[in-house]
């Protein structure tokens, strides 16, 4: 019943799309959304192959945020090449070429990724059939959560009354400021860390005096923004609308997930006996910067 229910709902959804697009923009569009949804699932389906058969952690960032890259330039060199799309391609591209690197950076040096850990056997163990659905299934939605969050930029690249106005530059002069907020805080936690005389303490310096996780906030930021240019450039239209997906998985997922939640675990299991550290957290806001509190 479910089933026949979705099947309904997708054809009206469809149906729905074509009389409000109009059959050639809406061809423009599902093969913009097909060709994003390709990258990502031929991407995430190599890193499966290679993590299953290897056991390997280190592909995990390449092969499932990378394709962000891939799949902004695909759609763009598919769609009509609009200047809102070169600009949300160029500044999508350069957004997830830093975020990947630095990821990259960071699981090679660790040498594992904990979002794979209860996914990959541990040394000795062998790859079951169970555990061989479950990384299947991490790998899946890795897929689903880039082509979603990716969605603002597909959707400028497909729409060929995209425009660059006023208000698409707002938007993505906020998208340049998230990128330069979550590049900051990235940078300057690692460089605190490689410090040696840091060695056992936590950051409080820089953007990190006026948030416990700027780097989240910059991150919040860009997508919030890359929603604002799809409807700034394509106007109020179903498609534009969908695309508050992208930013609204974001938040949910770095608010309520692997986020925040996660980090601040690892936080107080490191230094929650410390006073300075809960005094850090009393004073501090959480995601959004401001002036430290005071207390009395």
């Amino acid at each position: 019943m479910r089933g026949k229910a979705g099947f309904v709902g997708g054809r009206l959804l469809v149906g729905g799309l074509r009389r409000g697009l109009g059959k050639p923009m809406f061809s423009t569009m599902a093969s913009g959304l097909a060709v994003s949804a390709g990258v990502f699932a031929a991407s995430n389906a190599l890193g499966f192959t290679i993590t299953a058969a290897t056991r390997t952690h280190k592909v995990a960032d390449l092969l499932s945020s990378g394709p962000f890259v891939l799949s902004a330039v695909a759609t763009y060199a598919a769609g009509p090449g609009t200047t809102a799309g070169l600009v949300a391609t160029g500044l999508t591209g350069l957004y997830c070429i830093r975020l990947t690197s630095f990821l990259v950076k960071r699981v090679l040096k660790l040498g594992k990724d904990t979002r794979f850990d209860g996914y990959i056997p541990e040394e000795g163990e062998k790859m079951t059939a169970a555990k061989l659905k479950s990384l299947g299934g991490l790998w899946t939605i890795m897929a689903s959560w880039g082509f979603i969050v990716s969605l603002p930029v597909t959707i400028i690249n497909s729409t060929a009354a995209a425009t660059a106005g006023p208000l698409f530059w707002v938007f993505i002069s906020g998208q340049a400021a998230g990128f330069v907020i979550e590049a900051l805080a990235d940078t300057q936690k690692s460089k605190f860390k490689e410090d040696p005389k840091n060695k056992g303490n936590f950051i409080t310096t820089g953007l990190w005096k006026y948030s416990r996780h700027p780097n989240y906030f910059g991150e919040i930021v860009f997508w919030w923004s890359a929603f604002g240019s799809a409807v700034a450039s394509c106007g109020i239209s179903a498609p534009a609308l969908l695309a508050i997906g992208s930013p609204a998985m974001t938040t949910a997922l770095l608010l309520k997930v692997s986020g925040i939640p996660l980090a601040e675990q690892k936080d107080e299991e490191k230094y929650g006996v410390r006073e300075e550290f809960q005094r850090y957290k009393r004073t501090t806001n959480l995601l959004i910067p401001g002036t430290p509190k005071r207390e009395d």
